[in-house]
């Protein structure tokens, strides 16, 4: 039991010797809005880790079952790749990434470039939590967890909430801007 508990602590803190600094550029809605290829609304269905192709790390797979589309189109399920993952008693932790379980219910930004899987824009930016207002039954979006700055001021204003439906009204009203 010592052994193997000096043996995970050893293993945690040589982890940290060969990690990478992730530093992101934060973005504005009007980026975050633009850099996407497709914006969806939907309900995890399923998350699971894969091996990156140097087998260093581990990505997670995330399956959406997506509800609406507010800018492009894939199919009824979108699948898109996030760095960090768990597979068995391996984990791997990516400062930066957001981590997803079956149930969420989620707006993500994604691009794709050349034929891969596709990738959320800005990692956490690129994610907007949902849930339903307790009283009015309103769906609200909500950028990262509390104590990180929000990823579109413009969009989310002072309360750092917005409605599904106001929301898809600005990603409308910005890729007309656009073009």
């Amino acid at each position: 039991m010592v052994r193997t508990i000096a043996l995970a602590t050893l293993t945690f803190l040589l982890s940290f010797a060969a990690a990478d600094a992730v530093t992101l550029a934060r973005l504005s809605f009007a980026q975050l809005t633009g850099d996407a290829d497709v914006v969806v609304y939907g309900r995890v269905s399923e998350v699971r880790g894969q091996w990156t192709a140097d087998r260093h790390g581990i990505d997670s797979l995330v399956t959406l079952e997506a509800y609406e589309y507010l800018k492009g189109r894939y199919s009824e399920t979108v699948m898109f790749r996030t760095p960090g993952g768990q597979i068995g008693e391996t984990l791997n932790v990516w400062p930066g990434a957001p981590t997803f379980r079956a149930g969420d219910l989620v707006v993500v930004f994604l691009a794709s470039r050349g034929p891969t899987i596709p990738s959320l824009v800005g990692l956490t930016q690129g994610v907007l939590r949902v849930s339903a207002d307790a009283r009015s039954g309103e769906l609200l979006a909500r950028p990262r967890p509390a104590g990180v700055a929000d990823v579109s001021p413009q969009a989310l204003g002072s309360s750092s909430t917005i409605s599904v439906t106001a929301l898809t009204a600005q990603i409308r009203a910005q890729m007309e801007a656009g073009r």
